[in-house]
């Protein structure tokens, strides 16, 4: 399939209204005090000799790293980092850490093996509670029923790299508010908060310095199936025209960046800053996504025309945009750190794969929206209804719809008075529609559109419609949920 630039232009314009938009859900000031909740645990000793066959470790997990995740938006995450903790693991394997709700509403707990010298093998794996079939990795402690969070005996679990506090269900959900229902949405959608790895191996406490990555995971259907009717959740994220990455947005506020002159070069591809994958990968290209450029640990990524590089309020940022990566032909990650590298010097190291949680059929642990177009007798778009469904491995396809007021929606989605949701009707001419939504209402979120627009792509006019999209960040990761006309954009 042949995607033009033009067309390829709007999917960042949803990564730019989403960055824009968002509220980072942490406390900007030392003065925000909140409720101070202690978190509790202990671990086994098979804990303290290995974890998931990656490695024995004998009696090396000697670190528990907590860290603030605020509304688990990764563009505003590093600047909480000066509240994350390094914790000391007792010799009787228990632990306990003292959390301020006040600097953020949830945290993520992190295994650490300090005595590795590289910070990459320092993360060995992640202290998550049960909750049936999916463990929570967030822990939501602004919803503590009380003023402790026992996670009790911690255990391991078959080729996983969590730990899980051996609490029933039951037990972990009185310690909240919120339902054991409740807490299987939360867990069953958190898997990419492992993320946080990153962020991790890529923060100098001692300087405040920090790297940051924003994938942006882009999902395609045809128009057709939102005319008049309900989308399937599971055709918009499992079908042909599915693309696993659109872009991927890094940032840091590290001088060796911020201090650069961007006026001496003439092209960014001069630019001294590059990306290494860590094996051989095919980038499709952006111009057009049949064509693909082969990278390797010797054959880095340059940046491009559409890279934008920008250094603005103390932070340098560029952006590298792709439609997808695939390793042998085949969608998917290699398994390792990306470098980002200024002058052939690594300075960051990024998991990509951590940004990214599938089940074994291959539907992404996400909530996902569906739209339904209202179309009138005359080809118009009268408004677009909104139903938001999430990950449920009982269901065929793996997605249920959330009805009713529910909180957890409203906290993994709108996280703010701030935020918004964009939706965004285009145009390969590039006329754009931006509506936005500060509220859901799961079983009646609608929108109107300002301008009126042509459901037939045939109309030679600038209001005849190429796609519609959603964009939305949750848990840690942005997505865009595009519903195209594929005739235009060709097959």
């Amino acid at each position: 399939m042949k995607l033009s630039k033009k067309s390829a232009l709007f999917l960042i314009v949803i990564i730019i209204s989403i960055i824009l938009l968002a509220g980072c859900g942490l406390k900007s000031s030392d003065a925000d005090i909140g409720k101070i909740v202690h978190i509790l645990g202990v671990l086994n000793d098979n804990i303290m000799r290995s974890l998931s066959g990656q490695k024995v470790i004998d009696n090396n997990v000697d670190k528990i790293w907590v860290a603030p995740i605020g509304d688990g938006d990764p563009y505003n995450m590093p600047y909480g980092m000066k509240y994350a903790e390094l914790i000391d693991i007792n010799a009787d394997g228990s632990f306990s850490v003292s959390v301020d709700t006040g600097i953020s509403e949830n945290w993520v707990l992190l295994l650490i093996d300090s005595t590795q010298s590289d910070k990459k093998d320092q993360v060995v794996g992640y202290v998550t509670m049960g909750t049936g079939d999916d463990n929570l990795l967030k822990l939501p402690v602004s919803e503590a029923s009380g003023d402790e969070i026992n996670l009790g005996a911690m255990d391991t679990q078959a080729d996983s790299d969590e730990i899980k506090s051996s609490n029933s269900e039951e037990e972990n959900a009185d310690q909240f508010t919120l339902t054991v229902d409740q807490l299987k949405k939360i867990a069953q959608t958190d898997d990419m908060l492992k993320f946080i790895k990153n962020l991790y191996i890529n923060y100098d406490k001692a300087n405040d310095i920090w790297y940051t990555v924003l994938p942006e995971f882009t999902f395609r259907d045809s128009l057709d199936m939102i005319e008049n009717r309900w989308a399937n959740p599971g055709d918009i994220v499992n079908n042909p025209y599915f693309t696993s990455l659109g872009s991927m947005l890094f940032k840091t506020n590290d001088p060796a960046f911020t201090g650069m002159d961007l006026s001496v070069y003439s092209n960014n591809a001069d630019i001294p800053i590059t990306l290494t994958p860590p094996d051989t990968v095919q980038m499709e290209n952006f111009d057009d996504s049949s064509q693909t450029t082969t990278y390797d640990n010797t054959t880095p990524i340059y940046l491009d025309g559409n890279s934008d590089p920008t250094i603005e309020y103390g932070t340098f940022r560029f952006m590298l945009a792709y439609f997808s990566v695939h390793i042998n032909g085949n969608p998917g990650f290699p398994p390792g750190f990306w470098a980002l590298n200024k002058d052939g010097t690594p300075y960051a190291y990024y998991d990509i794969n951590s940004t990214y949680s599938e089940d074994a059929n291959g539907y992404p642990k996400i909530f996902v929206p569906v739209l339904k177009a209202n179309v009138d007798d005359n080809n118009i778009i009268t408004s677009i209804n909104i139903k938001w469904y999430v990950y449920d491995p009982t269901s065929d396809p793996p997605y249920t719809e959330i009805t009713g007021d529910d909180p957890v929606l409203q906290s993994s989605i709108l996280h703010t008075e701030n935020n918004a949701i964009t939706i965004t009707i285009w145009s390969s001419d590039e006329n754009v529609d931006d509506e936005y939504i500060r509220s859901i209402v799961p079983e009646d979120t609608v929108v109107t559109p300002t301008g009126e627009w042509n459901y037939n792509w045939q109309t030679p006019d600038q209001n005849s419609i190429s796609g519609i999209t959603i964009g939305i960040i949750n848990n840690g990761m942005s997505y865009s949920f595009s519903w195209i006309n594929r005739s235009r954009l060709g097959s």
